[in-house]
C-alpha cells in the first residue's frame, strides 16, 4: 500500500517539475493552487487504496469525487462558522447551502453504490496484493458471525471515508505552508529525508519511523492548524458540569461547541 502511495505522489511531483521546467524555459511565472493540488492528491491516494485504481482512470467518477467532497467541505465550514449548523431548527431549514450539501451527499452516495456494485460484479479489483478496505467490507460479518453486512451497511461504511478524506485534505496544507514559511525547518526536513532515503531508497514501513523530525513537523502543523476546528454536541439529557468555577447546568437539547484550536493553544502555548 505504501508503494502505491509513493507512486501516486511521485506522479504529482513529476508533473509539478515538468510544468516548472516549461515555465522556466518560457521565462514565465508559475502559480500553483496548492489546495486543489493537495486535494486531488489526497483523493487519488485514498480512493486508490480503499476502492481500487479504476476510479482514477474514470475521469467522470474522479471529477464527481473531487467536486462533491471539496464543495461540501467548503459549505460545511461556512455554515459552522456562521452558526447555521449549530442552531436547532435553522440547521434544518432548506437554505441554499444545505440544499447544495444535500445534493453533494446524494451524489456521493450514488457514486459509492456504483463503486461497491462494480466490485461485487468483479468489474474492479484491489490495487494491492491483498484485499483492500472495500473487499473487507463486502466480506465482513456482524458480531455473531451469522451474516454479512447488508448492501446498505456496506454503502454507509464506505461513505464514512468521505469524512476522512475531508480532514486529510485539510491536514496537509498547513504542513506545506509552515515549511514554505520557515526555511530552517524546511532544510532540516530535507536533510533528514536525504539521510534516511540515501541513494533513492524506497520508502517502506521500516523507513518511515526513521523520519522522526519530519513526523514532529507534521504533528506540530496539525496542532496549530486543526483539521477539525470544533466539536459540536447536542445534550441528550440534562447534564451538570463541575469545574473550578462551580457547577454548570447544561439543559437537554442545548447545543455546545468546543474549539479544538482554542483548547490546544491554551494547553500548549505556541
Amino acid at each position: 500500500m505504501i508503494s502505491l502511495m509513493v507512486e501516486i505522489t511521485l506522479k504529482l511531483t513529476r508533473k509539478w517539475s515538468s510544468v516548472a521546467t516549461v515555465a522556466a524555459d518560457q521565462n514565465k511565472s508559475l502559480v500553483f493552487d496548492v489546495h486543489e493540488e493537495i486535494a486531488k492528491l489526497t483523493l487519488d491516494i485514498v480512493t486508490s487504496c480503499v476502492f481500487g485504481t479504476e476510479i482514477m482512470s474514470d475521469e467522470k467518477m474522479h471529477e464527481i469525487v473531487y467536486r462533491t467532497i471539496t464543495e461540501s467541505l467548503e459549505l460545511m465550514e461556512k455554515r459552522l462558522f456562521n452558526i447555521a449548523d449549530i442552531i436547532p431548527i435553522i440547521n434544518r431549514l432548506p437554505l441554499s447551502s444545505k440544499r447544495r450539501i444535500d445534493k453533494c451527499i446524494s451524489e456521493g452516495k450514488q457514486l459509492i453504490r456504483q463503486i461497491v456494485d462494480n466490485r461485487k460484479k468483479g468489474l474492479t479489483k484491489s490495487a494491492c496484493n491483498r484485499s483492500d478496505l472495500l473487499d473487507l467490507l463486502i466480506a465482513a460479518s456482524d458480531e455473531d458471525k451469522a451474516s454479512k453486512f447488508t448492501d446498505e451497511e456496506v454503502y454507509e461504511e464506505a461513505l464514512t471515508f468521505g469524512e476522512y478524506i475531508m480532514s486529510d485534505i485539510c491536514s496537509k496544507k498547513p504542513a506545506l505552508y509552515n515549511l514554505a514559511s520557515n526555511s530552517d525547518f524546511y532544510r532540516r526536513v530535507e536533510a533528514e529525508v536525504a539521510l534516511v532515503l540515501n541513494d533513492d531508497e524506497e520508502i517502506t514501513s521500516s523507513t518511515l519511523p526513521l523520519l522522526s523530525y519530519t513526523e514532529v513537523v507534521l504533528k506540530e502543523a496539525l496542532r496549530i492548524h486543526q483539521p477539525v476546528p470544533a466539536i459540536v454536541r447536542t445534550a441528550a439529557k440534562d447534564n451538570t458540569l463541575v469545574g473550578s468555577a462551580g457547577q454548570k447546568l447544561i439543559p437537554e437539547i442545548v447545543v455546545t461547541m468546543r474549539s479544538k484550536y482554542g483548547m490546544r493553544m491554551r494547553i500548549y502555548p505556541r
